[in-house]
Order: structure tokens, then C-alpha cells, then sequence
């Protein structure tokens, strides 16, 4: 990419988070919760966290039906706060968002489900499950948990149709 591309990328992405700039954020959560201010520079990330929960010392993994707040490209800048817990998350409370649909969200949790199946080890060095509510429990109750969201999520997809 040359100079020029570089500062037209940086003035079009309008998320500040401490110098790292993005064009999208995600927001992983529950359907039916209210903002939780906290979004991740990955998609990935608020995927994991949308169908684990974000307490490490949690009892149990997040129920309920996944849901994914995006945070469109948009002309004004938006400066975040930086989690202390992890400079790839920014904080700020209401920022303009969409929901992203059942069916996108249940197709992409369909993927993760088969990488995750396919290669526990190498996913789990790769991503971020450790850091969230899954992180105290097996990989085999990881990935029935999984399921167990997965089937909710198109349950809701075909009662709302």
C-alpha cells in the first residue's frame, strides 16, 4: 500500500482506539442485553465472546441466544477508550450500531464450529476462548456449548420467519 492509500484508509476508518484505527467494530453479546460499551477489533473476538460470555470466573458460559452489534462505517470519528484488560478492545457506550442478522451470525458460528471440531488444539492457541467465559471449561463442553447455541440461534431464526 502506498502513502498516499495508507492516510485514505486512515482517514475513512472513523475508530480510534489509542492509535489503532478501524473502519468496523463488533460487539458480541445476548440478544435482549443492552450495550455493554465494549468493542472488539475483531469480529472473531466478538463472535467468541457473543457465545461464551466475557467473565472469566463465570459458573457457566453465556446463554441465551447470540447476537453481534456492528458499528457500520460511518463519516464521524469515534476516539475509544482502551480496555486496560486488553488493548484490542475499545470502550464507549452507545455508538451507533446495527444488529447483524440471525441467519449471518448463525452461519459464521457454523464455521467456527467446524474449525473448532476439526483442530481443538492449534484453534485454541489461535483464538481468544481462554480469555472468555469457556476458558474454565473443557474443550468437549466448549464445543457442546457451541451446538447448544448454534441450535437456539436457528430455532429463533425460523420462529421469527
Amino acid at each position: 500500500m502506498n502513502p498516499f492509500d495508507q492516510a485514505w484508509a486512515l482517514l475513512k476508518a472513523p475508530y480510534d482506539i489509542d492509535g489503532e484505527v478501524r473502519d468496523v467494530l463488533y460487539q458480541g453479546g445476548k440478544e435482549g442485553n443492552p450495550d455493554t460499551g465494549y468493542w472488539p477489533m475483531s469480529y472473531d473476538e466478538a463472535l467468541e465472546y457473543a457465545l461464551m460470555g466475557s467473565d472469566v470466573n463465570a459458573s457457566s458460559m453465556r446463554g441465551g441466544i447470540p447476537q453481534i452489534r456492528v458499528a457500520p462505517e460511518t463519516e464521524q470519528m469515534h476516539h475509544l477508550d482502551s480496555d486496560p484488560e486488553t488493548t484490542m478492545v475499545g470502550i464507549a457506550r452507545n455508538l451507533p450500531h446495527e444488529i447483524q442478522s440471525r441467519e449471518k451470525t448463525a452461519k459464521d458460528v457454523e464455521q467456527l464450529l467446524a474449525d473448532y471440531e476439526e483442530d481443538p488444539d492449534y484453534y485454541e492457541e489461535m483464538r481468544g476462548f481462554l480469555d472468555t467465559s469457556g476458558g474454565r471449561f473443557s474443550t468437549d463442553e466448549r464445543i457442546a456449548h457451541i451446538k447448544e447455541q448454534l441450535s437456539r440461534l436457528r430455532e429463533s431464526t425460523r420462529d421469527s420467519q
